[in-house]
């Protein structure tokens, strides 16, 4: 056998024999003669050459490696390979290369309060929407917004806070196709067809600075303050009342 056939076949074949290997008798003339009759096949042993590394923790055709790739085989006739570059880890494979570290499915994100990251749709404990500027949350979100006295200036009640409110209308709607379709379709929690509401239009004639139109020519309400609204027409209706006690019981 010409020496420029011996490889991995020719081992895992039984052309060389353990003890050659062991006792440094492999020469030319035996590769060339082919007269070394047994394969290797020794789970407690491991052999090596200057070219070759071999391991064999268990199965009939041993696991070979070059001394380009590490292997690894722990339960399969195939093996587990990987060159210099990737790590292998148990049977379900986790792979690093030194130049990436996966941490989830999506993300690897370091912990900097000095970085602005932005993003096109963000879901938590829920996947993103794909609808950019969206953000989604399976539970709570909380957080307070900035009312403090010290912050504001040229503060005064809302005017006729009645007479506002009779100019609005809170509707039952169903959302448009396109709307739907823009937001992922209906999901019986974060979009449904049927829904509540009010029409930003009829908001902005009254409150023009709670409605803003979007880029895309749409327009959206800030829902929260329109509570503001509805403080001063109670206490105007509450007004109301208390003058009509006052004539009845007069």
């Amino acid at each position: 056998m010409p020496l420029n056939k011996v490889n991995a076949d020719s081992i895992a074949d039984g052309t060389i024999i353990a003890t050659d290997i062991a006792d440094g008798t492999i020469t030319l003339a035996k590769l060339q003669s082919g007269l070394l009759p047994s394969a290797i096949a020794n789970s407690s042993a491991s052999y090596a050459n200057a070219a070759f590394a071999t391991a064999n923790t268990g199965t009939a055709s041993g696991s070979y490696a070059n001394s380009a790739f590490a292997t690894a085989n722990s339960a399969s006739s195939g093996g587990s390979y990987a060159n210099s570059g990737f790590a292998v880890a148990n049977s379900a494979a986790l792979y690093a290369n030194s130049s990436f570290s996966k941490a989830n499915n999506a993300l690897t994100a370091a912990a900097n309060t000095t970085t602005n990251v932005q993003f096109g749709s963000f879901g938590v404990g829920t996947a993103a929407s794909g609808t950019t500027g969206e953000i989604r949350a399976t539970n709570n979100i909380t957080a307070y917004y900035s009312s403090d006295k010290r912050y504001k200036k040229n503060v005064i009640n809302i005017q006729n806070p009645l007479e506002k409110l009779q100019q609005i209308n809170g509707v039952e709607f169903d959302w448009t196709e396109e709307y739907m379709s823009l937001h992922g379709g209906e999901d019986g929690y974060f979009i449904r067809e049927h829904d509540i509401g009010v029409i930003a239009q009829e908001i902005e004639a009254i409150l023009p600075e709670i409605v803003a139109t979007r880029e895309d020519g749409y327009k959206a309400v800030k829902y929260d303050r329109i509570v503001a609204l509805l403080i001063e027409a109670i206490k105007e209706l509450k007004s109301q009342i208390d003058e009509l006690k006052l004539k009845n019981n007069g």
